[in-house]
């Protein structure tokens, strides 16, 4: 459906076209768990795309549905838990 989580005062999700990704790395500071300064007034040592504008960053879409396929089913966990509930005392 292509509804993703947003907060916006009452609402709590949204539509949207598609999402974009963006991938940034640094370089730790020596000891600290920070970023050293990359000299440009950021500490950001590199990101793809090269050229970092909206233009430039494409969109991943995927074709809109609006009900789920899903099925049921016990896992094989329940019938254990369900032996060790019944098998404990009422009272205690």
């Amino acid at each position: 459906s292509r509804t993703v989580l947003w907060m916006d005062g009452r609402e709590k999700t949204r539509k949207t076209d598609g999402i974009r990704f963006v991938a940034v790395s640094f370089r730790p500071r020596k000891g600290l768990p920070v970023a050293a300064p990359a000299g440009d007034g950021t500490n950001v040592t590199g990101f793809l795309p090269e050229r970092l504008s909206a233009e430039n960053v494409r969109m991943y879409s995927w074709e809109s549905w609006e009900t789920p396929v899903y099925h049921t089913y016990l896992k094989k966990s329940y019938f254990i838990v369900k032996e060790a509930f019944a098998a404990m005392p009422e009272t205690v």
